[in-house]
């Protein structure tokens, strides 16, 4: 029986905090239409109530389909991203945190999450660069992770 990433909730809270200035017209360079971002949102915090509780195939799903409505919202390819790597699926989700980070290179939760897929996929190397980066950033669970293992924090 395969453990579930216990940061996940975590990170989907982290990172959606952010989520309404995320949507806002400064972070997009075209903002989508009032009706299409609302029902963009409105599929997203479906997609994190069922990733919350575990069901990260349909969080997959939503938040495709808010992707499909709204393609430059950064916290949309995040939180697929990180179902898809509670589903074992890491390239993928490494591809999406990655637009993600295109998209709002500002988030070290972003950092964060791609360095714990990293680390699951078994490349310590890149893990320890995004840990770092999100340190940097001023990220505390990045922080503390480095500290535990006895790394230097930028």
């Amino acid at each position: 029986m395969r453990k579930p990433l216990l940061f996940l909730p975590v990170l989907l809270l982290l990172a959606a905090a952010p989520l309404a200035a995320a949507t806002g017209p400064q972070s997009q360079p075209a903002a989508p239409a009032p009706q299409a971002a609302n029902e963009a949102r409105q599929w997203s915090e479906k997609a994190d109530i069922c990733a919350a509780y575990g069901n990260h195939k349909a969080a997959v799903r939503y938040f495709s389909r808010a992707i499909t409505l709204a393609p430059d919202v950064a916290y949309y390819y995040f939180g697929r991203g990180v179902s898809l790597a509670e589903l074992g699926r890491y390239a993928d989700a490494i591809s999406d945190i990655d637009h993600a980070i295109m998209l709002d290179p500002n988030r070290p939760a972003y950092f964060y999450a791609r360095g714990w897929v990293h680390l699951r996929a078994g490349d310590r190397q890149k893990a320890m660069a995004d840990f770092k980066t999100a340190a940097a950033g001023g990220n505390q669970d990045a922080i503390d992770y480095l500290s535990s293992r006895g790394e230097a924090t930028p």
